[in-house]
């Protein structure tokens, strides 16, 4: 009799591209604010409407850090070898991406030609504004032991997004609930580093 003996190292031989489906990603939203409070365009957007009332300042955007959330839903997402030993890669795939901002402070959104903030007489419980983008990323990668159980992995790249969808939500007790849909004079392009 003939017998063919084979020794397995329980290597996983790592595949050049792999592809995955409706990912998800949770995390939180926040922002940098270098905003030039004094300049005739912040104080156009950001306005004062009652009389005597002290000019807007950064503070008056600060968020809720613990209720401002991102959640991302991945169409697709491939990571291509570039290396024989796919150890470098590259990463990019399509996702919807939602973030929601928080507001700790009485702010409400004016839509129009000439879209503009302002300090409401109204408390609210509720006070958020949420911007969901289509975006593609695109990342260098580098797995220390791809097919195999173990190791780590790290990438960093850009993304670009386009705003498909906005709107500022907010509840109270004299309002009830309400959600004023418009752009906001977001930018309709976001490009941002991503990790």
């Amino acid at each position: 009799d003939n017998y063919d003996w084979k020794w397995y190292s329980g290597k996983k031989t790592p595949k050049r591209v792999q592809t995955s489906y409706l990912n998800m990603d949770f995390g939180y939203s926040n922002f940098v604010d270098n905003t030039d409070y004094s300049s005739a365009a912040a104080k156009d957007y950001a306005r004062t409407t009652r009389p005597g009332e002290a000019p807007f300042t950064g503070s008056d955007f600060n968020l809720r850090t613990g209720k401002s959330t991102n959640f991302n839903l991945w169409f697709f997402r491939q990571r291509v070898g570039l290396t024989k030993d796919v150890k470098l890669n590259l990463r990019y795939g399509l996702m919807l991406e939602t973030n929601n901002y928080r507001y700790e402070n009485n702010i409400s959104y004016v839509k129009g030609n000439l879209p503009y903030v302002f300090r409401d007489s109204i408390v609210f419980s509720k006070n958020k504004l949420a911007a969901d983008y289509i975006t593609v990323p695109l990342m260098l990668g580098y797995s220390s032991r791809p097919g195999s159980e173990g190791g780590f992995s790290i990438a960093a790249g850009i993304s670009m997004g386009y705003l498909y969808n906005s709107r500022n939500k907010q509840i109270s007790d004299e309002r009830g609930k309400q959600k004023t849909k418009g752009d906001f004079d977001l930018e309709v392009w976001k490009f941002q580093y991503i990790g």
